[in-house]
């Protein structure tokens, strides 16, 4: 991966320097809540039962929905740069998974779904680090 920033317009570059940190942002929180449904899963694949299994379904909801406020911020971002870089995070968590997650409760479906989550959260990660070294550039 390759970004090229014209480094001369102060204001321009505060403009993009703006957009980074917004999306810089935006992921830290996806971080945060897909952290949080982690935490739950643990407890959940430990015999947390429904209760578990019910706030770690609410903290992938949550976490969902601030991935795709990340995306769009990432994807202003690379617009602004003339970078058009993969903004793609994927939970693979949908109603049905959540679902089956709640009904059928057992230890493999809790680490089916667990992977699903750290898979996502080692991605915001990535994401997180090369936008930092972008903002970084500028």
């Amino acid at each position: 991966m390759s970004i090229y920033v014209y480094i001369g317009d102060d204001d321009a570059n505060k403009d993009l320097r703006d957009l980074g940190y917004n999306a810089l942002n935006s992921l830290k929180e996806a971080k945060e809540c897909l952290e949080g449904a982690k935490g739950w899963g643990v407890v959940d694949m430990l015999g947390g039962g429904l209760f578990s299994s019910m706030i770690k379904r609410s903290k992938i909801d949550e976490a969902k929905s601030k991935i795709m406020i990340a995306q769009r911020d990432l994807t202003t971002f690379y617009r602004a740069l003339d970078n058009f870089e993969d903004t793609n995070v994927e939970l693979n968590y949908d109603e049905f998974t959540g679902f089956v997650d709640i009904v059928f409760d057992n230890f493999l479906m809790d680490v089916m779904v667990q992977k699903r989550i750290s898979d996502a959260l080692n991605r915001i990660e990535e994401l997180i680090g090369s936008t930092e070294k972008i903002i970084n550039r500028l």
